[in-house]
């Protein structure tokens, strides 16, 4: 039997990082076997290479580019990595994937369409992850746009030295990509495997409890 894929979706500021790695200890702890992985540069090979060329702030490319780029990081990462996982029976834990490309590629440099064609070609009748959609579960986490601001300037400090474009965007930019993920259900199209939105509000032991309380009923733990 294939391993479950959980992707942990969200704008900055929602937790989603550290909820993935509280949610790889909690799913080993049950018995799970895990993978964690993230997008872009998920590829342990090639991944940092992609995800410098595609994130670094001193030499960006241009909107198409970077869509495409973003395209390629996920072919060769689902192909070689995620899959193989799958396969094997372990669970895949991914930080970002297809909504961030609708938010950041398509939402916010208005080629939704043009994002969507890209995704679904994982997805059709001869797309790597067809199979698999029965055990994808999408998870984007939300909060209040006063909760996000206050954690990111929790966590201002740690961003020194960072050349991530998005992570040190402006605060304006970042209230687009909180926009945007909030409008995302009614800009694009839903994706044919699970999508849900579960709340970042509170403490983080309060949040991993929802994100583990989802999990046991999808995975009957």
């Amino acid at each position: 039997m294939s391993g479950y894929f959980v992707i942990l979706e969200g704008a900055d500021g929602t937790g989603k990082t550290t909820q993935i790695k509280l949610l790889d200890l909690w799913l080993q702890f049950q018995g799970v076997q895990t993978y964690v992985t993230r997008a872009p540069g998920g590829h342990t090979v090639y991944g940092p290479f992609i995800r410098e060329i595609l994130l670094n702030a001193k030499d960006q490319v241009n909107d198409l580019t970077e869509l495409f780029g973003q395209n390629f990081d996920k072919a060769i990462h689902i192909e070689q990595q995620v899959i193989p996982h799958l396969e094997a029976g372990t669970t895949v834990l991914c930080d970002r994937l297809f909504a961030s490309t609708l938010v950041y590629q398509g939402i916010i440099k208005n080629q939704i369409h043009l994002t969507q064609q890209m995704n679904h070609l994982f997805w059709t009748k001869n797309g790597p992850l067809t199979k698999y959609i029965p055990m994808m579960n999408e998870i984007i986490l939300h909060t209040t746009d006063k909760t996000a601001i206050v954690r990111q300037e929790q966590r201002a400090e740690s961003l020194a030295g960072i050349n991530d474009k998005y992570e040190i965007a402006g605060d304006d930019f970042k209230q687009r990509i909180r926009t945007a993920y909030r409008d995302l259900g009614a800009l694009t199209t839903s994706p044919p495997y699970k999508r849900v939105w579960i709340s970042s509000e509170g403490s983080i032991e309060e949040v991993q409890l929802r994100l583990q309380n989802y999990l046991k009923g999808i995975m009957h733990l």
